[in-house]
């Protein structure tokens, strides 16, 4: 079985990603996960049998596995080609332990497309939180969220703001809006609101001369202080360092062009 891994993320990332390709036929043996895990087939697929019985992954469907269950799988003719999720949240682990059965659910009903989980980390963690969300409430048979609460969201993220003002703006109480937040997104709206916010600092950073001071203000810090010690503790690094690593590597990309020419 060939692994590949995907680019490193920050160190506080809440699921750590995989990929594989197995070959016709090929067999991994009995084996056991240390956390919950998606797995989501691209291509191909294999018969899987251990402790929860056996059954057939076939391409474009997510599997969601507890830790610990010993299973194996063996490739049909096709070889497939695979990419596991392993959630390292132990909050989100304990979640998944408490409200699902502890086999392997294959998740038919499940239409997320993995190519939908973005190369920004920030964003995609949130992506990941609520594919484990609908995963749940897929096993569970519930419906997904309902329309204002899509919106509430999609508003969070493009222009990050305070949740009580989110929440009043569509007429429920903070305390209601982050639980059915929190059930159907699989983390809390502070937590979408950082992670937005962030994203866009960032973005900032490296494609603006705008002073940081500014970006501060416009992302929603209170100043520059807040968003230096926000950036450090999710990336170990300081707008300012940041910053200088994207000019240096803007100066290097137009000096190699002009030497090209």
């Amino acid at each position: 079985m060939k692994m590949t891994a995907p680019p490193a993320r920050p160190a506080a990332t809440a699921f750590c990603e995989t990929s594989f390709v197995m070959a016709p036929g090929e067999c991994h043996g009995g084996h056991v996960h240390e956390s919950w895990h998606l797995l989501y087939v691209a291509a191909g697929g294999f018969e899987e049998a251990g402790d929860s019985g056996g059954f057939h992954v076939r391409a474009g469907t997510w599997r969601l596995s507890p830790a610990g269950l010993a299973h194996e799988i063996r490739c049909g003719e096709d070889g497939a080609r695979c990419r596991n999720i392993h959630i390292t949240d132990r909050a989100l682990q304990s979640r998944l332990s408490h409200r699902l059965e502890r086999r392997h659910h294959v998740l038919d009903g499940l239409d997320a497309d993995p190519n939908d989980i973005t190369s920004d980390p920030l964003l995609a963690e949130l992506i990941l939180y609520e594919l484990v969300a609908r995963a749940i409430l897929a096993c569970l048979g519930e419906d997904g969220p309902p329309a204002w609460l899509a919106d509430a969201r999609a508003e969070m993220i493009s222009e990050p703001g305070r949740i009580d003002a989110t929440a009043r703006r569509f007429t429920v109480s903070r305390e209601h809006f982050s639980r059915l937040y929190a059930r159907h997104y699989g983390c809390s709206p502070r937590l979408t609101r950082r992670n937005a916010a962030l994203a866009q600092a960032l973005r900032l950073l490296r494609e603006s001369d705008e002073p940081i001071s500014e970006i501060a203000v416009m992302t929603g810090f209170y100043d520059q202080a807040h968003l230096t010690r926000a950036v450090t503790a999710r990336l170990g690094q300081t707008p300012g360092a940041i910053r200088a690593v994207a000019v240096s590597g803007s100066r290097n990309s137009n000096t190699a062009v002009r030497a090209s020419e």
